[in-house]
């Protein structure tokens, strides 16, 4: 139920916030009072197309917020909770903000979260009826019928077929893809191991190996000069008797051997040590570094330049990026197996759907009889309706039948039914 709801710069309105009670509320004025304004702002909480034109004149933001008691609506909890936008400070109560700004952009927020027009509008009907002057050319179309009678039957009864129906048409559907794509297996087979053929040279299967190469390649390239640093550092560092750990080596023998010295410098001998351990750690880690060579070691140059190669070769079909290149060598493998395995794929998705007819069968006639049960209470309510308008020779009867069978394909036994069920 809508039990309050704010408007601000929308048209005339400058700012209103009206409180609802239960009960029968009507809005009364002549033309031009704001009554459609009302209207107009209902629109907006139900997901309509929101316009720049309501803005009020001198005003940036519109808005719109609308709070809806749901205490008694558990589907409309479902959809919230589906989403995470429970409002958490009072699961019985919904608030639905819209904003549309001058620059022509429009927000969505359901219990203080950003939502979607296309949510709004799915949750929409199950927080408001709207009825418009010309919604009585609805009883019409017979195609409503079903679902007039359906407000006298109970809930679970129709969330029970619904949830068979949903999953029978989940396995239809699946069954229908592969039947069509059987039709041309074999062609498809063959143009799939052909497609497949230009991936067998690649041997790498990341961005990440991809991004290695390359800097292997540059490595490789530079082995030289690599070389003769690593040399460079070994000398310098550690080989020798002038490298650094043999001067320091010479200045601790040094020391030793005098013993003056060694009572006035035994502090800086230990520190001296320390420092020639470090050198040759750094000398060692220098080494590691230049001869790392990462997972693909055993690529030579050539190997090197024949994979990026390979790997240009396919971006140019199937690119931009690697990323692109490895998604359709995986898409087309799944394929492929796919249609391998899909004879029995199909056989057990056949079972699975035999075995979901029968329950949805069943599910559609506890439906069916339900309505014939609860069809007397809809002919008394009209009657009474009728009556009320002087019309008491008027009868009015509900008459159930099962749908047409021959207006379909009889070998599609599922398109008897409908997400109402098997009646009309």
């Amino acid at each position: 139920m809508l039990t309050q709801l704010f408007i601000k710069n929308i048209a005339v309105i400058d700012e209103l916030r009206i409180d609802f009670q239960k009960g029968l509320h009507v809005f009364s004025g002549e033309t031009g009072a704001g009554k459609s304004i009302l209207v107009e702002a209902i629109g907006l909480i139900m997901g309509e197309r929101a316009s720049q034109v309501l803005i009020r004149d001198g005003a940036h933001e519109a808005v719109v917020e609308a709070v809806f008691s749901i205490k008694d609506f558990p589907e409309v909890a479902g959809l919230l909770d589906g989403q995470s936008l429970t409002n958490m400070d009072s699961v019985d109560e919904l608030i639905v903000r819209r904003t549309i700004s001058r620059d022509g952009g429009s927000k969505i927020f359901i219990n203080g979260q950003r939502s979607t027009v296309n949510f709004l509008q799915t949750l929409a009907p199950h927080i408001i009826d709207f009825t418009g002057q010309h919604d009585q050319t609805v009883l019409l179309d017979s195609s409503h019928d079903i679902e007039v009678l359906d407000a006298f039957v109970d809930a679970a009864t129709l969330q029970s077929y619904t949830e068979v129906y949903e999953r029978t048409k989940d396995l239809h559907t699946q069954i229908e893809r592969i039947k069509e794509e059987q039709k041309n297996k074999t062609q498809r087979l063959e143009w799939l191991t052909f497609k497949l053929k230009e991936f067998e040279k690649l041997t790498i299967t990341s961005e990440e190996e991809e991004i290695e190469l390359h800097q292997q390649r540059t490595r490789i390239k530079n082995q030289t000069v690599l070389q003769d640093f690593e040399s460079l550092c070994t000398q310098r560092l550690v080989d020798g008797p002038t490298s650094c750990t043999g001067n320091l080596k010479s200045i601790i023998d040094y020391i030793n051997k005098n013993n003056c010295l060694s009572d006035s410098y035994a502090a800086h001998i230990k520190a001296l040590n320390e420092v020639s351990v470090q050198v040759e750690d750094l000398a060692y880690s220098i080494s590691k570094s230049l001869s790392k060579k990462g997972g693909l070691n055993n690529f030579s140059l050539d190997d090197i330049e024949g994979q990026l190669y390979t790997i240009e070769q396919l971006k140019r079909k199937y690119g931009p990026g690697f990323k692109d290149v490895l998604k359709s060598r995986q898409d087309m493998t799944e394929e492929k197996v796919r249609l391998e395995s899909s004879d029995d794929t199909i056989l057990e998705l056949q079972k699975n759907f035999e075995s979901c007819m029968m329950e949805l069968s069943e599910r559609a006639n506890d439906l069916s009889r339900v309505r014939h049960a609860v069809k007397g209470a809809l002919e008394k309510q009209i009657k009474k309706e009728l009556s009320f308008l002087k019309m008491a020779g008027v009868g009015f009867e509900v008459e159930i039948q099962k749908d047409v069978e021959d207006k379909y394909d009889i070998k599609d036994k599922f398109l008897r039914f409908t997400p109402r069920g098997a009646d009309v």
